[in-house]
């Protein structure tokens, strides 16, 4: 099986939008990156933001032509066409660009473009912020509908009292200014976050619809009409400054966004938790920590888990990192000969980009990991494929081809026993990206029922090539290598089995919901 996103770690805020980035890079990136990080403050001097952003752009277009697969990827014959739309309009928006907020979201809307979750920007300096403005409410989409979620309460008047010039909790949007809901988000919001036809991405992203970041390259509403107790009824925005730290708490809720602590725990009543919020490799941090002592935990009390009436695998806010992490909880509940006999659809056959910065990246990845405690097989295998992309690369070859050796079960394994008494329940959300969606592919193929919410997709582009542009204030993101033949099609999300419709965040309520799932599953 192919290990999928070996090398990264992951930005677990906003990992496919384009402000805080997709991915925190692998271990030989994060010195770099910090040599290169501009001091504090340095956005709040002034610049010449249409030179800047004609930089950036350059900079950001000669990376994607010099690294992506996609350039040589017969499958995908618009590439090239793709790369010079998305240059051309950044280059248009860079002839009028005089703001920070001109700069930054012509560069949001350059990768947006993409629609892929591994070509984006981040910004370098955190110390860069926004004005942010709103009208006193903000909405949520409630499957193809955005309700108002968020309402301001007037000043000296109860929460239950909402002003009568505010839509109230639980109105329908149907248009603002004459433009209509949906494609009023889509150019507000999905055209600067792309994706925006994964239901994903508008929980994430859509509650920003009526949050007003300076954006210069679209208006913000003036006059709205929502439905409110089956009437149609208008309303004039009066926007105003919103504190961001009061803005972030509201997303926070809106999205019912939450990452558990890192944790295996038995359960009251029986069964097992095991809460796995990041897979983050880089040794170090806190998931890596965490990880390593769920790992070490299940090891320890395998027998118990087996034996469970049922084991919840909580990947609630996981953007991804590396594989190896579960794939080690696989071997542990089910065991080497159960995996080997549920081979996945299709296979993970991967075309890596052999350019010369992507090589010598994945060489000096091979030397770090050589030097360090990570797994002699998961070593073994990065050093396999940087000698393979130094071949091609050699050679003048684009690709350096690692095939898939699942193979076929062996006869031990063909008569494996699945040693779980009871099911593996997946529970996922809206964050579920990068080799967390690996994890639920191959979790699922041997017996796993995903529960919960749908998760985020990926494209056929993967493993994160990160490149910090002319600026020093932001860090473009590209893809390293393709996948050929994957069961899961480009920017397809996993479905789950049982769908929860509560709060994603009570894990009192979930757990009930879980030991009220039908028998059959237990």
């Amino acid at each position: 099986m192919t290990c999928e996103t070996r090398l990264e770690g992951r930005a677990e805020n906003h990992r496919r939008t384009r402000r805080t980035g997709l991915s925190l890079g692998a271990l030989s990136l994060a010195g770099l990156i910090a040599m290169a990080l501009p001091a504090a403050g340095e956005t709040q001097k002034a610049r010449d933001w249409s030179a800047t952003l004609k930089g950036d752009v350059e900079a950001m277009v000669a990376f994607i032509m010099a690294d992506h697969p996609g350039v040589y990827d017969k499958k995908n014959p618009g590439f090239k066409a793709q790369v010079r739309a998305a240059r051309d309009l950044a280059l248009q928006r860079a002839e009028t660009a005089d703001s920070r907020e001109g700069w930054w979201f012509a560069m949001a809307g350059l990768a947006a473009s993409f629609n892929d979750g591994h070509v984006a920007v981040d910004m370098t300096d955190k110390s860069f912020a926004f004005s942010t403005e709103w009208p006193g409410f903000l909405t949520r989409y409630d499957g193809p509908d955005q309700i108002v979620a968020e309402v301001a309460t007037p000043p000296g008047e109860a929460a239950s009292s909402p002003s009568p010039a505010l839509p109230p909790l639980g109105a329908k949007l149907i248009a603002c200014d004459g433009v209509s809901a949906g494609t009023l988000a889509e150019a507000r919001i999905g055209a600067f976050e792309g994706l925006w036809f994964l239901p994903a991405q508008r929980i994430e992203e859509g509650p920003k619809l009526f949050i007003d970041y300076g954006n210069p390259w679209v208006k913000r509403p003036q006059n709205c009409r929502f439905e409110v107790a089956g009437k149609a009824r208008n309303y004039e925005l009066a926007w105003r400054p919103i504190a961001a730290e009061k803005i972030a708490k509201a997303l926070t809720r809106l999205r019912q966004d939450v990452r558990p602590p890192f944790a295996m725990r038995a359960l009251p009543g029986g069964g097992y938790w095991l809460s796995m919020s990041s897979f983050n490799g880089r040794e170090g941090s806190v998931p890596f920590k965490g990880l390593t002592r769920i790992i070490a935990k299940a090891r320890k009390e395998q027998d118990a888990l087996r034996a469970a009436p049922f084991v919840v695998l909580d990947v609630r806010g996981n953007g991804g990192g590396s594989s190896y992490w579960s794939e080690e909880i696989a071997r542990i509940l089910w065991g080497k000969d159960w995996i080997e006999a549920h081979p996945k659809p299709g296979n993970d056959t991967v075309d890596w980009r052999a350019s010369k910065g992507n090589t010598a990246l994945v060489v000096s990845y091979a030397k770090t990991f050589e030097k360090s405690d990570r797994p002699a097989k998961l070593t073994a295998e990065l050093e396999t494929i940087a000698a393979g992309m130094r071949q091609s690369l050699a050679a003048g070859k684009p690709f350096w081809r690692e095939k898939d050796e699942t193979g076929q079960p062996s006869g031990a394994a063909k008569a494996a026993k699945n040693p779980m008494a009871g099911p593996v329940y997946l529970l996922t959300n809206y964050r579920c990206a990068s080799s967390c969606l690996t994890s639920i592919d191959f979790w699922k193929a041997i017996g796993g029922i995903q529960i919960g919410r749908q998760t985020y997709a990926d494209s056929f582009y993967l493993e994160a090539h990160h490149e910090v542009l002319p600026s020093k204030l932001v860090r473009a993101t590209t893809p390293m290598k393709v996948y050929r033949d994957r069961a899961r099609g480009s920017n397809q999300p996993q479905l789950p089995a049982f769908v929860y419709k509560g709060d994603m965040t009570d894990d009192a309520a979930l757990l009930a919901w879980i030991r009220k799932l039908p028998a059959s599953t237990h």
